[in-house]
């Protein structure tokens, strides 16, 4: 929830910091589809346009996760955030 991860944030944890997929906190936000959790991130510097790494991950950018899940608040945050949404994976689509 938004509350622990401001905690998160407080502590000092990487808003940036990937998997072994490439996933960022804001990509695993998108796939739960939780708006306030994606503005927190934002707010605190995540990068809105970060890519997985590839392979079956397609270089997907935390917009793909939105557009893919149909979670309208969290793709909203996202705009008004900086994303680009014109960034196309590796099947050469856009979100």
């Amino acid at each position: 929830d938004k509350d622990k991860m401001n905690a998160l944030i407080a502590e000092g944890h990487n808003v940036n910091e990937r998997n072994e997929f490439g996933e960022t906190p804001l990509h695993v936000a998108g796939i739960a589809g939780d708006a306030s959790i994606v503005a927190t991130l934002i707010d605190a510097g995540a990068d809105v346009n970060a890519r997985t790494k590839g392979g079956d991950s397609l270089k997907m950018t935390p917009t793909h996760w939105m557009v893919y899940g149909r979670h309208v608040d969290g793709l909203k945050a996202l705009i008004v955030g900086g994303a680009d949404v014109n960034l196309l994976n590796t099947e050469g689509k856009t979100p």
